[in-house]
């Protein structure tokens, strides 16, 4: 008598025949566990950013004040790593650029900064614009925190455009 096959198996099985028919080759071969197929261009290990990091973020900087930083540069990028107060991850990598958010000295722990999205606007008569959203989240009501000065800040890594950065600050 024939074991019934596991649940999470069938739905493997279901997933790479549903994407073999779609004509998702790779897709099919990677759940069949073959090696991927590299488009052109691509090579095994090269994933986007640094080290295959796009975000970076933590609690003490040298900045007092709330401030926005865009990096193009490598200069510009060793300059925002400066205030971060600690070394670059990296260099900038080729095709690459930085937006950064600091949210200046807060009054104790439990304060981080978030960047939730960063795309390129594109509008009919207007400049593209490079939209930075980002939130500044404090302690919960009554929660227990660190009394010490803190400057939270957070930097990401999005594909270079020359587009204009607009930061946007949500809740």
């Amino acid at each position: 008598m024939a074991k019934p096959m596991p649940r999470l198996l069938r739905a493997a099985a279901l997933a790479a025949a549903v994407a073999a028919l779609g004509g998702c080759g790779s897709t099919a071969a990677l759940l069949a566990g073959e090696p991927p197929v590299w488009g052109s261009g691509q090579r095994p290990g090269a994933l986007p950013g640094i080290g295959g990091r796009l975000d970076w973020s933590g609690v003490q900087s040298e900045v007092q004040g709330r401030v926005t930083v865009t990096a193009r540069t490598e200069e510009e990028w060793q300059g925002l790593w400066r205030q971060v107060a600690a070394p670059a991850p990296g260099p900038l990598p080729p095709g690459w650029m930085a937006v950064a958010v600091f949210a200046g000295v807060q009054s104790g722990g439990g304060f981080a900064v978030e960047i939730v999205d960063a795309a390129v606007l594109r509008r009919i008569d207007f400049p593209d614009t490079l939209q930075v959203t980002y939130r500044i989240k404090a302690p919960a009501a009554g929660a227990l925190t660190s009394q010490e000065l803190t400057s939270p800040w957070a930097v990401r890594l999005v594909r270079d455009t020359p587009a204009r950065p607009d930061f946007e600050r949500i809740t």
